[in-house]
């Protein structure tokens, strides 16, 4: 076992995503186990929005994001979870944290929401949307 959670909680350190995350990836198994937890929570919570609005995309961002095993917890929860309809064509993607992204991606989504897009402005928002880490279809 490596018992850097453990350790680092006993030490004064704080709870926090950065250590969870840091932790599972450094393969601390206590680590490993509240990331699986979180996955799955978050999982549950976007299965509700993938049922009720049928996005086309999902985008996980933030620290936790990262960790290991994370985005497969909560893909697996929507497998569980969602209508196999519902996921036919939905695409994911890891986006690490950043706010600049974060409020384009608000603003184009309430953009085309309220007057559409034209095919220039569609190629437009598919440049910005900067997608790192792995990208496929559920």
């Amino acid at each position: 076992r490596f018992p850097l959670l453990r350790r680092e909680l006993e030490a004064g350190t704080p709870l926090s995503v950065e250590l969870l995350a840091r932790g599972a990836a450094l393969g601390d198994p206590d680590a490993a186990e509240e990331v699986r937890q979180v996955s799955r929570c978050v999982g549950e919570a976007v299965s509700t929005a993938v049922t009720l609005l049928n996005p086309e995309k999902l985008i996980l961002s933030g620290e936790i994001g990262a960790a290991p095993g994370f985005a497969e917890g909560v893909l697996s929860e929507l497998r569980d979870r969602c209508f196999p309809e519902a996921l036919k064509m939905l695409r994911y993607a890891y986006q690490p944290q950043d706010n600049w992204f974060d409020a384009r991606a608000a603003a184009a989504l309430a953009y085309e929401r309220c007057f559409g897009l034209s095919p220039a402005e569609r190629k437009e928002l598919n440049r910005w949307e900067p997608l790192a880490g792995p990208v496929g279809i559920i």
